[in-house]
């Protein structure tokens, strides 16, 4: 068998030569899309451009499992789709160039960008074709501390999570840190998490010895990798804090942290995958919490408060209103028609001098309308939105 290595092998001529081959199969959907290019036509090109065949077919079954190219019951090939034809001709170009996708001096951050958006693109359509669980490229594991609090939301006492902003993944997730090749036990990696993600040491806090999880497997893409990945998650729960815990006093003792660092949510914005400003929440938290009893989690932080914050255009526009709030709604437009159009019924009931009755009754009829068309415009942004 002859030998080779890679200094034998004429790359940039072999690129240019493919890049001609890859063309005319661009050219024939260019004249009459989606044009057919015969085996035997190809076999010509190939002559010309001193290709082999067995070189051709690798290059046309790569492009194949790529869905640039479908082949035909009549021994020939065609694009696979209008979008697969211009694709092709992107890669004709860079063939011919005997360039990379990211070749210099593109930045890193570009290059990264590009490999996981192509990576993802793979992956999607492999995840949506074999399913999550064929053999996933990549495994991570890490652990979770379920931290619950109580807080107030309206007008009701409800349970939430605790959870932090994660930016390259440009959503919130649970407390909690990938392992480390450095860190001994699981317990040193809980504490290692409470400290860096809460500032917490261990003096501070109790775990509860009795709701754990263990060796929890959970296969999703990654937002970061864009591949298909294993994840082995351990979980364990925040059971009593034994100081007053204020997340604007950790805020201002950690400069990395900000006013959207944290973020409490319920068990119903959990699932849903964002919060009531919209804010995404990842989906490894819905799994969690489809696996432990949210009940069988003790409350370590009562009056539980997100840091206060002016709500964004877009957390307005993306504000998610409950049945309780719409039906409030409903009665304050009732009583601003009721204000606009019986003003001296209202305000009778508060003044009895007559000549103090006819005054108060405009400003009342003013206020009422303002209140009703106010309230009717928040009404129809309500039906249309949610």
């Amino acid at each position: 068998m002859e030998e080779h290595c890679f200094q034998d092998i004429d790359f940039k001529n072999n690129l240019i030569s493919l890049g001609h081959v890859i063309e005319e199969i661009y050219k024939i959907g260019k004249e009459k899309f989606p044009g057919e290019i015969y085996f035997e036509e190809l076999k010509i090109i190939v002559a010309r451009n001193e290709i082999s065949v067995e070189y051709l077919i690798g290059t046309l079954s790569i492009l194949y499992v790529l869905g640039l190219i479908n082949f035909t019951n009549q021994n020939s090939i065609r694009a696979s789709s209008k979008q697969a034809h211009f694709a092709l001709g992107s890669l004709a170009k860079y063939c011919n160039s005997a360039v990379q996708v990211v070749d210099e001096p593109i930045d890193a951050e570009y290059e990264t960008r590009y490999l996981v958006e192509l990576t993802n693109a793979l992956e999607s359509t492999r995840k949506y074709k074999n399913g999550l669980d064929k053999e996933p490229l990549h495994e991570r594991s890490f652990v979770n501390i379920l931290v619950k609090g109580n807080q107030i939301r309206n007008g009701w006492k409800q349970n939430v999570y605790l959870h932090i902003y994660h930016p390259k993944w440009q959503a919130y997730h649970l407390v909690g840190i990938g392992y480390r090749k450095n860190v001994n036990s699981l317990n040193d990696m809980v504490c290692l998490a409470l400290e860096e993600k809460l500032g917490l040491l261990p003096r501070q806090y109790e775990l509860d010895s009795l709701v754990k999880i263990d060796n929890l497997e959970y296969v999703n893409l990654s937002k970061s990798l864009g591949v298909i990945t294993k994840y082995n998650i351990s979980i364990r729960v925040l059971k009593k804090l034994n100081i007053n815990f204020n997340l604007l006093d950790k805020i201002k003792s950690n400069p990395h942290w900000n006013k959207d660092t944290f973020r409490w949510f319920t068990i119903e914005e959990i699932n849903q995958g964002y919060g009531q400003f919209n804010e995404a929440v990842m989906q490894s938290s819905a799994f969690v919490f489809k696996i432990i009893d949210s009940d069988s989690i003790p409350v370590s932080v009562e009056n539980a408060k997100d840091i206060d914050r002016w709500p964004k255009l877009k957390d307005v526009i993306n504000y998610k209103f409950t049945k309780l709030q719409q039906y409030l709604l409903v009665f304050v437009f009732l009583l601003g028609l009721v204000v606009a159009f019986q003003p001296s019924l209202f305000v009778g009931l508060f003044y009895i001098n007559e000549a103090e009755l006819a005054i108060y009754a405009n400003y009342a009829q003013i206020i009422g309308t303002i209140i009703s068309l106010l309230s009717l415009i928040i009404s129809l942004f309500i039906a249309f939105h949610n």
